[in-house]
C-alpha cells in the first residue's frame, strides 16, 4: 500500500541537524509556505483496495471499544475516496464500488492541524522517535540498527509531560499491534508532539494495520520483545523480561495486555457489524479473515501469557 503521508507538499519543522529535541520543547507550531490540508489520504497501489479497507476496520475497531480508544489513535477515517474518469467522488463513512474506479483511497482528518486564533490552519511541531534519536528512516526497524522498544520508553520518559500516561499508552500500543498482527509498527510510526497549552505527548497513534495477512511482508515483529522477534514465539517470560527491561513491574505490563486481550473480541466483532453492510461481497470475504486472523491471533497469545513462567 503506498501512503501519502503528506498531501500539503509544505517544508517540514527542522529535523535532526536543527536539535528536534529542542523545537520539540520550545515550538508548538511550525511556520508552513503552503496552507496546510486537513486531511492524510492512504492510497492502494496496484487497483489493490484491500489496505484501504483494512486502514477503515482497524479504526472502527479501536473506536468501538472505549479502553482501547484510550491509546488514542489517529481519528477515524472521513470516508472512502474513489477516483473516477479524473474526477473524485467523496462517500463519508462508506466504502462503495464503482465500476470504473481506478482508484481507492482512505481519507482520515489529520491529528496535527489547529486552529490559529486569526482563523488560519497551523501544523503542529511533531517528531517521530527516529528523528528524536537521529536515525535515518533507512533503518527505522530494530533489526536494521534503529531504536527498540527500551530507547523509545527512555524518550517518553524523557521528553513527554505525563510520562506514566504516555508509557502505559505505549505498552498498550505494542499489545495492539501484537494482536492484530501489525508487524510494520517501528520507530517512525511512535511520535511526539507539542500541543499548544499541553506540553509535550505521544500523538494519536497511526499506521495502525494488518501486515501478517501478506504473506510476502516480514514474518517478524517491529521490536523484539524480551529477545523474541516472532509473534508466534513470544510467551510470558518474553514480557516479563520486557517489563524488567523498562524498569516496569512485570505485572503491570502483563495486565495491560491480558485486558486488552479481553475486550478486543467484543470490540472486532461491533466493528465488523458496523463496516459489513457497506462492504462489496469480495471485500465481505476479506473482512471476515481478517477477524477471525485477529480474533485467533489475541486468544493464542493471551493463553501464552497465562502460562505459568518456565523455571
Amino acid at each position: 500500500m503506498v501512503r501519502l503521508a503528506r498531501m500539503d507538499c509544505q517544508r517540514q519543522p527542522p529535523l535532526i541537524s536543527r536539535r528536534p529535541a529542542a523545537q520539540l520543547r520550545r515550538r508548538t507550531l511550525a511556520s508552513a509556505e503552503a496552507r496546510p490540508q486537513t486531511e492524510s489520504r492512504s492510497v492502494d497501489a496496484l487497483n489493490s483496495s484491500s489496505g484501504v479497507r483494512r486502514g477503515v476496520f482497524r479504526s472502527r475497531l479501536v473506536r468501538t471499544c472505549p479502553w482501547v480508544r484510550s491509546i488514542r489513535v489517529d481519528r477515524a477515517p472521513l470516508g472512502v475516496a474513489h477516483r473516477i474518469d479524473r474526477k473524485v467522488r467523496f462517500h463519508a463513512d462508506a466504502l462503495v464500488h464503482a465500476q470504473q474506479t481506478l482508484t481507492e483511497s482512505c481519507i482520515v482528518r489529520r491529528f496535527d492541524r489547529i486552529s490559529r486564533p486569526d482563523g488560519t490552519l497551523g501544523r503542529v511541531v511533531q517528531y517521530d522517535v527516529c528523528q528524536l534519536v537521529g536515525t535515518i528512516s533507512d533503518r527505522k526497524y530494530e533489526k536494521e540498527g534503529g531504536p527498540g522498544i527500551a530507547r523509545c520508553a527512555e524518550l517518553i520518559r524523557q521528553y513527554s509531560s505525563q510520562p506514566a500516561v504516555d508509557l502505559r499508552n505505549f505498552i498498550r500500543w505494542l499489545f495492539f499491534n501484537l494482536f492484530v498482527g501489525n508487524n510494520d509498527s517501528h520507530a517512525k510510526n511512535l511520535s511526539l508532539y507539542s500541543m499548544p497549552g499541553k506540553g509535550v505527548a505521544l500523538t494519536p497513534f497511526y499506521d495502525l494495520m494488518c501486515t501478517r495477512l501478506h504473506p510476502g511482508l516480514s514474518p517478524d515483529f517491529a521490536f523484539a520483545i524480551g529477545g523474541e522477534a516472532k509473534p508466534g514465539s513470544m510467551t510470558r517470560d518474553h514480557f516479563t523480561a520486557l517489563a524488567k527491561e523498562l524498569a516496569m513491574r512485570p505485572q503491570f505490563v502483563l495486565a495491560q495486555g491480558l485486558e486488552l486481550a479481553e475486550r478486543l473480541p467484543n470490540a472486532m466483532t461491533k466493528a465488523m457489524e458496523q463496516i459489513q453492510p457497506s462492504l462489496p461481497n469480495a471485500a465481505k470475504a476479506l473482512a471476515s479473515r481478517l477477524e477471525m486472523f485477529v480474533q485467533s491471533t489475541t486468544k493464542k497469545l493471551a493463553t501464552r501469557m497465562k502460562a505459568k513462567p518456565s523455571m
